[in-house]
């Protein structure tokens, strides 16, 4: 009986922790062009940075024109709270969007902040940047 109830325990706890939604940064092009997206980090903030996947200050990603070629980027577990969204963009120096119609260049931290908080999904564990 003493196992059923650890295996019963351990099952409740697996299951639990899989339920837990990771923080995401999800950029979906809907045009039909190309889309560069950049994330500059701040030079001293590079060691800390949550963007700094390539010992590099630009994080740059290039999306193609069609709905499953999204970007998602993790940030561990947890939900978009302002103080969440804070942590990020303080390690910034700017957030860029490239269309060949347009440019957009973001390097104002209350701009991002609102950028960023103006994109959070239901439920708030996903940012949502829909280029459209």
């Amino acid at each position: 009986m003493i196992k059923c109830g650890a295996i019963l325990a351990l099952l409740c706890t697996v299951f639990l922790q899989g339920c837990d939604p990771s923080r995401r940064i999800e950029m979906k092009n809907y045009t039909n062009d190309t889309v560069e997206v950049v994330w500059k980090a701040k030079t001293d903030s590079i060691g800390f940075n949550p963007f700094n996947i390539s010992n590099s200050k630009e994080l740059r990603f290039i999306i193609p024109p069609h709905r499953n070629s999204a970007v998602k980027l993790s940030f561990g577990v947890g939900k978009w709270t302002p103080a969440e969204v804070e942590k990020v963009i303080h390690r910034l120096e700017y957030f860029q969007l490239t269309l060949p119609s347009q440019k957009l260049r973001i390097d104002s931290l209350a701009e991002l902040r609102d950028y960023l908080l103006a994109r959070r999904r239901s439920g708030s564990s996903v940012i949502e940047i829909a280029i459209r």
